[in-house]
């Protein structure tokens, strides 16, 4: 944050009203706040942050990509001039290993098998397919732009999207084979079930959300306006799948739904914000909102961001929204016992559906957060060039 410095003899009319706007903006942000009991706040001074701890740390190339298990038991981190290093548990370095220029991993849920490639680039169409090890277990150049990828949670299946609407399924448990399917959009955004039987995925052009059986098979689909981009996430229990769909050019405008994973819709919100992220929770039973958005006092016009709770019907958690012009909530998951991470400037936040809040001050600005809601581990990467571990189920 940049502090001008005002000779006070010249102060402007409009000065005075920047500092109208600056105090009751104040005001906003301390009705705004989370509302923590003063037994808790006592202890929190003597003790410090409550639910955050750093549990390792390690100084890390310039990313392009962290990815870290469910569990938080593995941490893989590729670096802008492409390598790929692999952390444990305890922050100890693995291996690291060249990718020949891949700008995305992907790992599986037990951190067996890890897939680099590079999104959006025909002329970069490789894959690679890495052991736990560090060896490159199989290559293979798709002959179209890649879109999306996941691996399930044993590392038995993966499954890659690319912009001809197909999608490759690879079965990596007996061997390594794959099949191809074609979709009815480019998928966008894709996981796959619990049980490794089906395939969740969020389209684009026939846009939507669709669920397939791995044999290409439509199960159910709840179709989309065309001109908009469907990002999805499932429920760590496979129950719920939350969707999100956005324009793709900035725009303020997103529409969030909810589905049982049968396809019975449950929730369906138009948002008319700036940059909106959504988190599901891992029982599904909460989703949780970030955005932004202008707001005029006066003459003058300021951003402000803002934290959202809703539940599967729809209905709002908290009477109001948490956050403002000075606390700036940036959402990066829901953990289990619906704790909600967000960030503001340097200071992670970890805060209940009651509004309890407790905060851990980070050594820089924070960059991004990785989250494993599971396991209630996070990863955060900082302006000083290091990545943190944390454990949030303290």
């Amino acid at each position: 944050m940049h502090k001008n410095k005002l000779d006070i003899s010249i102060i402007s009319r409009k000065s005075l009203r920047i500092g109208a706007l600056v105090a009751s903006m104040a005001l906003a942000l301390v009705l705004s706040l989370p509302q923590v009991p003063p037994q808790l706040l006592a202890q929190a001074k003597l003790t410090g942050a409550r639910g955050l701890r750093t549990l390792w740390s390690k100084p890390v190339r310039p990313p392009v990509c962290i990815t870290v298990t469910p569990d938080g038991r593995f941490t893989a981190v590729l670096a802008e001039d492409g390598s790929l290093t692999y952390y444990d548990e305890t922050g100890r370095l693995l291996w690291r290993q060249d990718t020949d220029g891949a700008r995305a991993v992907t790992l599986s849920g037990d951190g067996k098998i890890l897939l680099t490639y590079t999104p959006l680039n025909p002329v970069k169409s490789q894959i690679k397919f890495w052991t736990s090890e560090g060896r490159v277990r199989w290559k293979q150049k798709l002959s179209n732009a890649i879109w999306s990828a996941a691996i399930s949670h044993d590392g038995s299946t993966a499954v890659i999207g690319t912009g001809k609407k197909r999608v490759y399924i690879y079965t990596l448990n007996r061997g390594l084979r794959y099949r191809r399917r074609t979709l009815p959009g480019i998928p966008f955004s894709m996981a796959l079930s619990p049980d490794n039987q089906k395939l969740i995925v969020g389209m684009w052009q026939e846009s939507g959300v669709g669920v397939f059986t791995l044999k290409g098979k439509e199960i159910w689909r709840s179709k989309g306006s065309e001109d908009l981009q469907y990002t999805i996430q499932m429920s760590r229990n496979g129950n719920y799948i939350l969707g999100m769909a956005q324009p793709n050019r900035p725009k303020p405008e997103a529409t969030l739904g909810l589905w049982k994973s049968d396809g019975t819709r449950l929730l369906s919100k138009a948002l008319n914000l700036n940059d909106v992220r959504a988190a599901i929770s891992p029982t599904g039973d909460i989703v949780a909102v970030s955005y932004r958005q202008q707001i005029v006092h006066g003459k003058e016009t300021m951003s402000e961001r803002k934290l959202a709770l809703y539940n599967r019907s729809g209905g709002k958690v908290w009477d109001r929204e948490k956050g403002g012009v000075f606390f700036k909530p940036e959402l990066h998951a829901v953990f289990s016992g619906n704790q909600i991470l967000v960030s503001s400037d340097n200071t992670l936040y970890l805060l209940d559906t009651y509004g309890k809040m407790s905060k851990l001050k980070m050594p820089a600005t924070i960059r991004e957060v990785y989250g494993a809601p599971p396991s209630g581990k996070a990863i955060v990467y900082c302006g000083d060039g290091h990545i943190y571990m944390l454990d949030t189920s303290l």
